[in-house]
Parts: structure tokens; C-alpha cells; sequence
């Protein structure tokens, strides 16, 4: 037997959506990476992202695991330390247009003390 709790607040974290990323204000606000792990939900596996400093969890789709192999490489190993921001764009979802997250990681050379401190939970 499967608990819910267990899958979705299992590691500490729960997951981040849309709506989370709205509730603290973590749009376009820097994220390092932290670790890179494989998850089984409801009955998927899935990469899910945890960040330096959060107790929040991204769960990554194809097209977000994409821009990030992209940009960092197919080994995930090799995305710890790298940094990222999430985007809000619209997708659809079951026939509807809803909020959702885009990774966007950001450049080694680009300057990270330009962007604002961040305000999300720690």
C-alpha cells in the first residue's frame, strides 16, 4: 500500500507548480541546483530537481529535462551547482490553456548579482 503523503511530500520538500512558484514569489529569481534524482510517480519515472537552500521540489517533464540536458548536458550528475530560473508560460493541459513552469538556465558568464535576492522559501 502507497501512501499519498509519502509520494508527495516524501525528501523533505513538496513539489513546486505554478501556483507554489506564485505563492512565494519565485519567479525569475536564481535557483542552484542541488541534486538530481530519479522518482517513480503514479507509476512514471520522473527527474525531480532540488535546489540550494529550498525545501521545494521540481518535478521535470520531457520538455523542461530537455532544455536542461541542452544547456548542461545528458548526464545529470553534471548539473549540480548549475543555476536556472523558472519561467511562467501556458500549456496545454486535458484540452485546457493552464499556468504553467519553463526552466530556463542561465549562462556561467552571466552575473547573478544583477537579479533580485530571492524571496522563496528556504
Amino acid at each position: 500500500m502507497v501512501r499519498v503523503g509519502d509520494v508527495y511530500s516524501g525528501g523533505g520538500g513538496r513539489f513546486l507548480s505554478a501556483a507554489v512558484c506564485d505563492e512565494i514569489e519565485l519567479w525569475d529569481e536564481p535557483l542552484t541546483i542541488e541534486n538530481v534524482e530519479v522518482r517513480e510517480l503514479q507509476g512514471r519515472k520522473k527527474l525531480v530537481v532540488s535546489f540550494d537552500g529550498m525545501t521545494v521540489l521540481l518535478v521535470l517533464n520531457r520538455t523542461n529535462a530537455m532544455i536542461l540536458a541542452q544547456a548542461f548536458g545528458e548526464e545529470t550528475d553534471n548539473w549540480k551547482g548549475k543555476s536556472i530560473v523558472l519561467k511562467k508560460t501556458k500549456r496545454s493541459f486535458r484540452g485546457k490553456l493552464v499556468d504553467a513552469i519553463e526552466v530556463q538556465p542561465i549562462e556561467e558568464e552571466q552575473d547573478l548579482s544583477k537579479n533580485k535576492k530571492r524571496k522563496g522559501k528556504r
